[in-house]
């Protein structure tokens, strides 16, 4: 998929992205429900942080995990935006494969019937 997001609004509800398709200046209008991405994110460690800094010398690395809350208001508007993206990449192919999937079925369907 070749498209990159330009920019997002978060209401209550929903994340409103915006997407450019194909380097133009044409932008498009995605909605994603804010429970399902901050469930991906938990998912798939998007809501983990590292920290590397040195002290004295001696290197010194801390972790945590972001609540939600904590993400939207801490993590830069860039990497949100990077986030999105692989959001939108990993729901649109789950809808590819499950088209196949469904195709695969109808026509396993079709031969037993015959």
């Amino acid at each position: 998929m070749n498209f990159e997001v330009q920019e997002f609004k978060k209401t209550r509800q929903q994340i409103v992205v915006f997407i450019s398709l194909h380097h133009t200046d044409k932008l498009e209008e995605v909605k994603i429900r804010i429970p399902e991405f901050e469930a991906w994110l938990d998912i798939s460690d998007r809501l983990d942080w590292e920290t590397n800094t040195e002290v004295n010398g001696e290197h010194v690395q801390k972790t945590g995990r972001f609540k939600p809350v904590e993400y939207w208001e801490q993590v830069a508007e860039n990497k949100i935006n990077e986030d999105l993206k692989d959001f939108l990449i990993i729901k649109e192919g789950a809808k590819i494969f499950d088209a196949i999937q469904d195709d695969l079925t109808s026509i396993c369907n079709d031969y037993k019937n015959n």
